[in-house]
């Protein structure tokens, strides 16, 4: 398994967001975040709160390896950061049924009683259970996961590691840096990790995620 390094504090914060509050990633300029949280104000900053209320995630093939991508990755794979591709592409069935209706706040209360993600729910049902209404998976009869939260003097326990490397990056070009962390891996066992866990999903604390496929 490739090591994943996060510095300790930056780890301890983003424990916290994702055990205790999900801290809405919004892009500039857009009013799809506001559509729906004005409708539903309990729910802001919750999960529901994020681009993957809409988003879907996505695979594509490269050289015969598959490459799974989280919403937030999926969007600009095929979207586009300069907006040249087709936006409907990244979205779920939820998205698309809240972007026929008007992409407004009237689509968000218009599209309440419908099951968007066919899973027996309506999209009401789902919200108010803090559930994805258009993500099958995600319905209000799954168990929340079990959780925890390290302190920073627990990560400083459990030991760090300092490695020289080149951050690659969209916008702003290459660059070296040294970081000093906790191994994720080394983390990921502390916790107790299930040995079935294919991934891990990695929030920032401007509620980013990003996914981690687990290679064994």
């Amino acid at each position: 398994m490739k090591k994943i390094l996060l510095c300790g504090f930056s780890l301890f914060i983003s424990f916290c967001l994702v055990s205790q509050a999900f801290s809405a990633y919004h892009h500039e300029g857009e009013n799809d975040s506001k559509n729906f949280t004005a409708t539903y104000p309990a729910k802001s900053g919750t999960k529901l709160d994020h681009c993957a209320l809409c988003h879907s995630g996505g695979s594509y093939e490269s050289k015969g390896k598959t490459t799974t991508l989280g919403s937030c990755q999926w969007c600009h794979y095929k979207y586009g950061y300069d907006g040249s591709g087709n936006i409907l592409e990244t979205m779920n069935q939820y998205g698309k049924d809240y972007h026929d209706n008007g992409r407004n706040a009237s689509a968000v209360k218009a599209i309440e009683a419908i099951d968007s993600d066919g899973d027996g729910y309506t999209n009401i049902q789902e919200i108010e259970a803090v559930r994805f209404p258009g993500d099958a998976g995600d319905d209000p009869s799954k168990v929340v996961a079990p959780s925890r939260i390290y302190t920073k003097a627990q990560l400083q326990a459990l030991g760090k590691h300092t490695q020289f490397l080149l951050m690659n990056t969209s916008r702003s070009g290459d660059f070296y840096a040294e970081y000093t962390g906790v191994p994720m891996e080394v983390l990921l066992a502390d916790a107790g990790i299930l040995s079935s866990a294919t991934g891990i999903l990695v929030y920032a604390p401007d509620g980013w995620a990003q996914y981690h496929p687990l290679d064994s």
